[in-house]
């Protein structure tokens, strides 16, 4: 009977006993698949067998497409590059045209060109575009109290220099004897304000001194004239109609007359 009593209710009765819990396998499941954002960090990538780089023929084929592709846009991208060149020079032309005949040759009933101080400096008798930014009457006149641009513009006679008749952007671009190029000093000197083509060289206004019966009326063959792609001016300054031949790659725009 003790020892039945003992089994059913005694205070050593292993059924009473208090054992501590173990964790399930559940819980410490739970506790892996939320383990701190620091070991997602550290946790090294899973490998793989397939390989990341390219192969030496891969590149080889891309290099090869990307040049042709190449060989194929560098002519059309030239050829836009210089269309956009040609037609800013011809609207350049059009414009510096307008202004000296609309305008400049109003003002002074003349083209744009040295005055008598200018002259006596040394200055070539020619037609020269920087008189679009300086006046005639005061360059060169070793007077300290006057400057280049100042106008001399008389309203009762409506005759006088009234510039600059040509704004620029904020560059300043200036005119570069070149002999070797066909720039010579009968365009201007070193220094002076110039008009740039859309190649980036200065536009030029000729004058043809002709002493043929042809030629008694000078300033009606003068012309604007653009060095074009190559540079270089080919169009004979003397010449009172050149030839498509003569002119080359120039682009010439007359003043008064209709192309030729």
């Amino acid at each position: 009977m003790q020892r039945d009593a003992r089994r059913v209710g005694g205070s050593g009765c292993p059924s009473s006993r208090v054992h501590p819990r173990v964790p399930s396998s559940p819980s410490i499941l739970f506790l892996r698949r939320h383990r701190p954002a620091w070991e997602n960090l550290i946790a090294p990538a899973p490998r793989t067998t397939h390989p990341t780089g390219m192969t030496l023929f891969e590149l080889l084929a891309v290099m090869g497409i990307l040049l042709v592709l190449g060989t194929l846009v560098v002519p059309v991208v030239s050829h836009r590059i210089g269309q956009s060149c040609d037609d800013a020079t011809r609207q350049s032309l059009l414009r510096l045209r307008e202004v000296i005949v609309g305008t400049y040759h109003d003002d002074m009933d003349s083209l744009p060109r040295p005055g008598e101080d200018a002259l006596l400096a040394g200055r070539a008798d020619h037609p020269q575009l920087a008189y679009l930014f300086l006046n005639p009457k005061t360059h060169l006149d070793g007077h300290s109290f006057t400057r280049d641009y100042d106008t001399t513009f008389d309203p009762i006679s409506r005759r006088g220099w009234r510039g600059p008749y040509l704004l620029s952007n904020g560059s300043r671009f200036t005119y570069l004897v070149n002999a070797e190029r066909g720039y010579g000093t009968r365009y201007g000197e070193d220094g002076d304000p110039a008009v740039l083509d859309g190649w980036g060289n200065p536009i030029v206004l000729q004058e043809p001194v002709d002493l043929t019966p042809a030629a008694f009326d000078r300033r009606r063959h003068a012309r604007l004239v653009s060095a074009g792609p190559d540079g270089v001016l080919d169009t004979p300054a003397d010449v009172l109609l050149p030839s498509a031949a003569e002119r080359a790659d120039d682009l010439v725009l007359f003043l008064w007359i209709a192309e030729p």
